[in-house]
């Protein structure tokens, strides 16, 4: 299994794709859970936003697994008061979720990491106008005037490295995203957390979809694709 392997203290990148799964009962799965976040879950509306929750964690829970040889429903993932997910009990081991569309996602490390996942869904200059960088606005607008779509993966480019770069911090989007340097995250040169500044790195999905990592660690040099049926065996 890919989380026996010797990483070197990197921070790992896993994602699910839940194409084919997202409008399933995930009523099969709520016994992983306690009953407090099978409520939490059940909140959720629309099958798909309950589907990429369940298996978001399910996926952390899997790669601690790997790592530590206890089983999926000896693990717990939790939150902090500003909503970050960690191993409840569990220690060296640090973790961060995103799901967006058909994408689950979960980093893995011995640093602390943040992640972020999003499809093409909330793309708008005028977004970018108001909590990009100017450098950065101005980038994005001049992507747009040549009438290609390139602008479109340059955007989510931007915004999944501010995102995972808040919360790798913790604050998530309570952190003032505006003053979130992409630039100085893609040099190495972002804000000081732990053994050193904060670095980010963006990987290109498949569909048009973006990630991206941040982390004071060492970053994964590729995205690790795994299978539904590969977490749920029994």
């Amino acid at each position: 299994m890919e989380g026996e392997k010797d990483k070197s203290g990197s921070v790992e990148l896993h994602l699910l794709d839940l194409s084919g799964h997202l409008e399933a009962p995930v009523e099969p799965y709520l016994t992983f859970f306690s009953e407090e976040r099978r409520a939490a879950i059940l909140r959720y509306r629309f099958p798909s936003d309950q589907n990429r929750t369940v298996w978001a964690e399910l996926l952390a829970r899997w790669l601690i697994a790997g790592r530590t040889g206890r089983g999926l429903r000896d693990i717990v993932i939790a939150r902090d008061e500003q909503g970050k997910p960690y191993w409840e009990g569990g220690t060296g081991l640090h973790l961060n979720l995103s799901h967006s569309g058909p994408w689950a996602a979960c980093s893995l490390g011995v640093e602390p990491s943040g992640v972020d996942v999003e499809t093409d869904r909330r793309i708008d200059l005028n977004i970018a106008r108001h909590f990009f960088l100017p450098e950065e606005y101005e980038a994005l607008r001049a992507l747009s005037l040549n009438g290609t779509e390139e602008w479109h993966r340059a955007f989510l480019r931007y915004w999944t490295l501010k995102e995972s770069c808040l919360k790798c911090l913790g604050t998530g989007l309570s952190g003032d995203i505006r003053k979130v340097d992409c630039a100085a995250l893609l040099r190495g040169e972002g804000p000081v957390m732990g053994p050193g500044p904060l670095r980010g790195r963006n990987f290109d999905l498949p569909g048009g979809a973006v990630a991206a990592v941040v982390s004071a660690g060492a970053l994964p040099g590729d995205v690790e694709y795994n299978r539904v049926q590969e977490i749920i065996k029994e």
